[in-house]
């Protein structure tokens, strides 16, 4: 019989050849793609579900997946400077005691800090809800309107709400009185006032307010848009006050605004932080 032939390995040598292997199929996999025949495009497959339509920098839109709101600020006056950079826009009922709250625990802080210091400007839209809730909503409503025929929409606007306790339980014919006598309180010529409410001359007004209302989700009041510009936001701050109003709050966008809508009679504080994600 043929001697036999045996070769003996040590274990370094097994190990050697085992890692000299392994390079050599890491090497291939890198030049060929995972042993693929085709490049693999950088582009082909999504990681995620938010859109990255509009971009083409090569940078992914940070606004990317919010909501388009195309809000408008209706035609009643401004209350501030035309120049500042902070839009609110609310939509209010005169007749609502979670509006006068507003109002008042709001509002008013929000005029001193932000308003009268050329951060923030005021819009004002009617929203009167139906009379089978608030029977003389749509007069007053007229009549903030009837006032600002003469110049005066602001100072009708804060005298309805302050004395809404007086005027609200009245009929409607008491009503139309009491409004006649806080027109000329206010300096108003009380003949054109009256006038201007016995014909009705701004329902269509109130009612294309309230229509718009509807259209950017309105559905009760009080509701406010706060439009943020975005050059001047910290969105990641933004976007965490959001989150911690637990749905309260929520957040659109337009082509050069965020917007954020609170419905409800929030307080000051809420709003403030919101506010303040902006460098003024």
């Amino acid at each position: 019989m043929a001697n036999e032939t045996q070769i003996t390995l040590s274990k370094d040598h097994i190990y050697g050849i085992v890692i000299v292997a392994l390079v050599a199929l890491l090497t291939i996999s890198v030049f060929t793609n995972g042993f693929g025949i085709m490049p693999v495009k950088s582009n082909s497959t999504a990681v995620n579900c938010s859109p990255v339509t509009g971009n083409t920098s090569g940078t992914a839109d940070k606004f990317a997946g919010l909501q388009n709101m195309p809000l408008t600020v209706g035609n009643m006056p401004v209350r501030g400077q035309d120049s500042a950079p902070v839009t609110w826009v609310e939509f209010s009922d005169f007749q609502c005691p979670y509006c006068a709250r507003l109002y008042t625990d709001t509002d008013t802080q929000v005029e001193t800090a932000y308003v009268n210091t050329g951060k923030v400007k005021m819009y004002f839209r009617n929203y009167p809800l139906p009379p089978s809730m608030h029977p003389n909503a749509e007069a007053a409503a007229e009549a903030s309107r009837c006032a600002n025929e003469q110049g005066k929409f602001w100072a009708m606007h804060d005298k309805l709400f302050t004395d809404q306790g007086t005027w609200s339980p009245k009929s409607a014919t008491d009503v139309q009185t009491t409004f006649a006598g806080y027109a000329t309180g206010l300096g108003l010529d009380g003949t054109k006032f009256t006038s201007c409410m016995t014909s009705a001359k701004y329902y269509n007004d109130v009612q294309a307010d309230l229509q718009a209302g509807g259209t950017f989700g309105v559905s009760g009041t009080p509701g406010v848009f706060v439009m943020l510009p975005k050059s001047k936001t910290d969105f990641t701050a933004l976007k965490n006050v959001v989150a911690a109003s637990s749905g309260a709050f929520q957040l659109y966008q337009d082509t050069d605004s965020l917007i954020v809508f609170v419905a409800g009679a929030y307080p000051y504080s809420s709003f403030s932080q919101v506010l303040d994600t902006v460098t003024y």
